[in-house]
């Protein structure tokens, strides 16, 4: 009964132990069946850049499908020896568990964390079914900020840096920079573990075909960006969406730019810095940012996007039209994935007019328009230092 009425007031959605046992149990119900089908593929890409790495292979032949940068292959080390069946669980599952701790690390309340591990639950159990490793680069942007406000500039420096040296997508965790309240330190961990993580590869392998690696990492990710415009898998972005939906002819590198523009118009309330509240903000607007502007930006990318539309909304101050906003953004985002809505729909209408994108379109859009008016100073303090008035700020301006 008391599971029943929880449900029904909707404070279920609170409950940190039932998000919990969600989160875990739907990543592992995503990824058991592909397990029994051996539809694994993307985790023997993740193994053969270990494998290839020791024989001193090239990580990046055509067929090989890895994005990934030399130092993965330390990642995947102690996968690799164990069964195919047994490796590919525990990979997701701990994929899983460490977005499940980043976001247990948010400067929010344990309800407000609860909500967004539940509410992102169907984007993990879909980015489990792929064996993806997103969700990790979803938590390593968000410990890098996390680490950041704490004070621990080598944590930050560590995190940020080994999503970069990964995946790419960590590079965005120099957002928060400027949340940094020691920034030459900041600067000089950061310094410290490029260092560290460019040569630790050459542990396993000799410097110069480590060196020529990065080289064909390069080289690989640019052939790849120029071939994502022409699939309908990838590019489920705001190019995207311009070009398959609204079919306007925009080169994509203009819309990209416009979006650091207005990326960097954020900074604009710089006087804010030290409010968590606006940290949190900018946080969100990172998360949704790296992958509605990137041409790579596939099905599972999503759970990095709409960890940052959770956050968004938990905290605001509710209204019909934040719900409202962020229902759609579910329905969009998570919902369209499973067979609520057909195969055919899919295919048809979903994939090629990328409307996964559309919900975090949107509030990337709305985050960066309330920065812009201050809403931010309006919302309920998140620390001790969100202390400024909406009266102070507007003598400010």
């Amino acid at each position: 009964m008391n599971i029943i009425k929880s449900v029904k007031s909707g404070e279920i959605l609170s409950n940190h132990r039932f998000a919990t046992f969600l989160w875990f149990a739907l990543s592992f119900i995503g990824v058991l069946p592909e397990v029994l089908k051996g539809r694994i593929h993307n985790y023997f890409v993740f193994k053969s850049v270990y494998l290839n790495l020791l024989e001193q292979h090239n990580l990046y032949i055509p067929f090989n499908d890895n994005l990934y940068g030399p130092l993965f292959g330390i990642i995947i080390a102690p996968f690799t020896y164990l069964p195919d069946a047994i490796g590919a669980i525990l990979w997701a599952l701990l994929n899983a568990w460490f977005l499940y701790y980043a976001i247990n690390k948010l400067p929010v309340s344990k309800s407000q964390k609860a909500f967004i591990i539940i509410v992102s639950s169907l984007e993990m159990m879909n980015v489990a079914s792929y064996v993806q490793t997103n969700a990790a680069a979803a938590a390593c942007i968000i410990l890098g900020y996390c680490f950041i406000q704490e004070g621990k500039e080598w944590k930050a420096a560590f995190f940020i840096l080994l999503a970069t040296f990964v995946k790419i997508y960590g590079i965005v965790g120099l957002a928060f920079f400027f949340f940094s309240k020691r920034p030459f330190r900041f600067i000089l961990w950061m310094i410290i573990w490029s260092v560290v993580f460019f040569v630790a590869p050459m542990l396993l392998s000799n410097p110069s075909f480590i060196l020529q690696s990065y080289v064909d990492w390069k080289n690989t990710i640019l052939r790849k960006n120029a071939n994502n415009h022409e699939s309908l898998f990838q590019n489920i972005s705001l190019p995207g969406f311009l070009k398959r939906t609204l079919r306007l002819d925009i080169d994509n590198n203009l819309v990209i730019l416009a979006g650091m523009i207005l990326f960097l118009s954020q900074y604009i309330r710089f006087r804010y810095f030290s409010d968590k509240r606006l940290q949190l903000y900018i946080l969100c607007s990172t998360l949704i940012f790296v992958v509605i502007f990137s041409s790579s930006s596939e099905t599972p990318t999503y759970i990095i996007s709409f960890v940052g539309v959770c956050l968004w909304y938990v905290l605001q101050n509710k209204s019909t039209t934040t719900n409202i906003v962020m229902i759609a953004a579910f329905v969009l985002t998570s919902l369209s994935q499973t067979d609520l809505f057909t195969p055919h729909f899919r295919d048809v209408f979903m994939r090629p007019y990328c409307i996964k994108a559309v919900g975090s379109i949107a509030v990337w859009f709305i985050i960066i328009y309330q920065i812009w008016k201050k809403q931010f100073l309006t919302i309920p303090p998140v620390s001790e230092t969100d202390t400024v008035s909406v009266e102070k700020a507007a003598a400010l301006s």
